[in-house]
């Protein structure tokens, strides 16, 4: 802890005494991380995953990064772990959920286990009253629309 309050208290000083276009040399924090041991490594990669979580995330997007970051086969356990309001039943309507990928139509929910995780380059949801309009009325549990690397 005493690390991460001596790191942070070097960043703010070395960022307010040199202006902004003048910083070109790596930060004192640089340097501070290259010489601390394992203990202050894990701390500090801790702290970046902390705030890694604490940005907001799109609900309807699972973009590369947070793909890459998931440790699952397929696309579906992909969906399940990352954004399982995709999948949950819509209460007005039973209509199942339509994936598309690369612009083709895929077919339903259970068609994602057929698409390898790590292949995907992006997931986006359609809600119903954005897909129903764009696809037809068969799209009432909305749409999943696959993007591959």
């Amino acid at each position: 802890m005493k690390l991460c309050v001596t790191l942070l208290a070097a960043c703010i000083a070395g960022a307010a005494a040199v202006p902004a276009r003048a910083q070109t040399t790596p930060a004192p924090v640089d340097s501070a991380i290259r010489s601390a041991g394992p203990a202050e490594h894990e701390q500090v990669a801790r702290a970046q995953q902390a705030a890694a979580a604490r940005v907001r995330r799109d609900p309807n997007l699972i973009a590369a990064a947070e793909i890459d970051g998931t440790v699952v086969g397929d696309a579906l356990t992909l969906v399940q772990r990352l954004r399982p309001q995709w999948l949950r039943a819509r209460s007005t309507s039973r209509a199942s959920v339509i994936v598309y990928v690369n612009g083709g139509r895929l077919g339903t929910v259970g068609e994602l286990r057929t698409l390898k995780a790590e292949s995907i380059a992006e997931m986006r949801f359609i809600r119903s009253e954005e897909a129903v309009p764009r696809f037809g009325m068969d799209h009432r549990g909305g749409a999943i629309l696959v993007t591959m690397r």
